[in-house]
């Protein structure tokens, strides 16, 4: 009498509260299934009961179905729960004895590290396999409560519904006849792939580009939204310049075609002790991409390669940061300046127990089921997120210069003193002016006297020095590709053109135009084997013809010309006063 009592105590107990998970872990997580076989049961308290956990994650949930004796969900039951369900592989769970009559919410709020202090009754199960199912018993000696927790889970989980969760053994069936020997439990997590970072320089697809120095340089520092960013408490872009480079802010940053707000939705952080700018977004700034980004439009660009090549549309969004800088006189001229960057990132966030928002307006399972991040992220020891991503591939940025020698007809003539502008192109009118920039680079040759009165804004003007040499760094040339590809960037050439203004003494200033090229090597011989600029390319001559030689007059030619004529003149006079004298 007394053992059939208890069996219907439990019965309804099982019938009200769900019957797999204990009382105050029903509105946590209830856990549904239908099955196909039927509970395995028996009329006595089993010698051990069997906890299967099947470990399921989506993209996101939509439906609770309610779980009667723990059995197993069939596949038509998993597709209806939400978008993309499958199992889980490589997750563990750990499970504590409770003794003390600890709540729900007093559990839910210890970390892992205390719950092991305090109930050192506690065990592990093995990793999930490829259908998701991992598992643990309790002998008939051990029954009692028990407060199961996630231990480890694939990085890319953020959320999880349904863990941690109470059971209490025996467990009897839902309908008061016998007790459950075999128990299939199902919590799921929310998964979604990690942000993805990628680099252009100006603009989409653009992997390379030639600069003067002092020029501005717009990088774009892009990240994919993970369609679970509603669950993140970190998203941040690590970008760290070269010393060639120069920082000189952070530009737009873009969801789409929405610009965000500086400090409201994101904040900067420039340090020039480690050449390192951080843009995060702030709390505000993660819900405005989780409320104003649908998670269908979510994550579009998988890779690298499908991001680069991406337009920012609001269908197909992703985050876009305009970091501006310029080459410096640093530069080794021809040599490819890399830069790279990389998002540091937390999907998951606080203790087991902790609540996290769904997105606003999706699919979400129903109230009193709330998502709650992973017990133990898989990091390092002391770590409490998952590592930052891959830094993205590099992108480059360079620039040139150009060695002359200004010689007479014999080229061991070196010749001082010939002056020219500087002009971009053929039929250019305006010749090309200083910048801060063009300056900085060109500061020894400009005491050294190869320039004439330069100033920020005025002509450029060369000026060859005693030794015929003159120069000009900083110029930038164009590109072959945008490829990015190391073995080939910085390849390409531009043309530019000299126009003499003044000669060497005895020389005669050059009518035409005179044409230059600058490439990769036209400064510097070997650019991607050396550290600083060695100068070392060969110069082009300019050459210069001398003044005609005109004959020379006033001399004893010119006295006898001069005599003989003064006397044909004075016969011809005598002649015409003897004709008239006669006449």
């Amino acid at each position: 009498m007394k053992k059939q009592k208890q069996l219907i105590h439990l019965g309804v107990l099982a019938v009200l509260l769900g019957g797999v998970v204990a009382p105050l872990a029903q509105p946590f997580s209830p856990v549904t299934s239908v099955a196909a076989e039927g509970p395995i049961t028996t009329k006595e308290i089993p010698a051990t009961t069997k906890i299967n956990i099947y470990k399921l994650r989506a993209d996101s949930y939509s439906k609770l179905i309610e779980n009667r004796d723990g059995q197993k969900l069939s596949a038509e039951a998993l597709k209806e729960l939400g978008t993309n369900v499958t199992p889980l592989k490589g997750v563990t769970f750990k499970w504590y004895k409770i003794t003390d009559g600890a709540t729900d919410d007093m559990l839910r709020k210890m970390t892992k590290e205390e719950l092991d202090v305090k109930y050192t009754k506690n065990g592990s199960t093995g990793v999930t396999d490829s259908e998701g199912l991992t598992s643990f018993s309790v002998s008939k000696e051990d029954n009692g409560t028990y407060w199961v927790i996630e231990e480890s889970a694939p990085a890319t989980v953020s959320s999880a519904y349904a863990v941690p969760f109470r059971i209490s053994f025996p467990m009897g069936t839902s309908d008061g006849s016998g007790y459950l020997s075999e128990v299939n439990v199902y919590p799921k997590n929310v998964e979604s792939s990690f942000p993805v970072p990628d680099k252009d320089v100006e603009s989409v697809g653009q992997n390379e580009g030639s600069y003067n120095i002092g020029d501005a340089i717009n990088f774009h520092l892009k990240g994919t939204i993970p369609k679970n960013i509603h669950n993140y408490s970190k998203y941040q872009f690590d970008d760290t310049l070269d010393p060639q480079l120069d920082y000189e802010g952070i530009g737009d940053v873009k969801v789409g075609t929405k610009i965000l707000t500086v400090n409201e939705h994101y904040t900067v952080d420039w340090s020039a002790d480690t050449r390192t700018v951080k843009v995060s977004l702030t709390e505000a700034g993660l819900k405005w991409v989780s409320d104003n980004v649908p998670v269908a439009n979510r994550g579009q660009q998988q890779d690298n390669a499908a991001l680069d090549k991406a337009e920012n549309t609001d269908a197909a969004p992703y985050i876009d940061v305009t970091l501006k800088a310029k080459i410096n006189d640093k530069a080794v001229l021809g040599k490819p300046i890399a830069n790279k960057t990389q998002i540091e990132f937390n999907n998951r966030g606080g203790n087991h127990g902790e609540e996290l928002t769904p997105p606003p307006g999706e699919d979400t399972p129903p109230p009193g089921t709330p998502g709650v991040p992973p017990t133990t992220p898989p990091a390092p020891p002391g770590e409490d997120t998952p590592p930052p991503t891959p830094p993205t591939p590099p992108v480059y940025v360079y620039t040139g210069g150009k060695k002359f020698v200004k010689v007479g007809e014999k080229e061991t003539d070196k010749l001082a003193g010939a002056e020219f502008k500087l002009y971009d192109n053929k039929e250019a009118v305006e010749a090309m002016k200083w910048t801060a920039g063009l300056l900085a680079a060109n500061k020894d040759a400009i005491a050294t006297g190869k320039f004439v009165n330069a100033t920020e804004g005025k002509e450029i003007i060369l000026k060859s020095a005693t030794d015929g040499s003159f120069e000009i760094k900083g110029l930038k040339y164009d590109p072959i590709g945008t490829t990015g590809e190391l073995a080939t960037a910085g390849n390409g050439s531009k043309k530019y053109y000299l126009q003499e203004i003044k000669a060497p003494a005895g020389y005669v200033v050059l009518a035409d135009r005179i044409e230059f090229e600058v490439n990769q090597t036209s400064y510097n011989k070997t650019p991607t084997t050396i550290e600083s600029n060695t100068g070392d390319a060969d110069p082009q001559n300019v050459k210069n013809n001398k003044r005609p030689n005109i004959p020379h007059t006033g001399g004893i030619g010119t006295i006898i010309f001069v005599v003989s004529g003064l006397a044909l003149m004075g016969l011809a006079l005598f002649g015409l006063k003897k004709d008239k004298k006669h006449s």
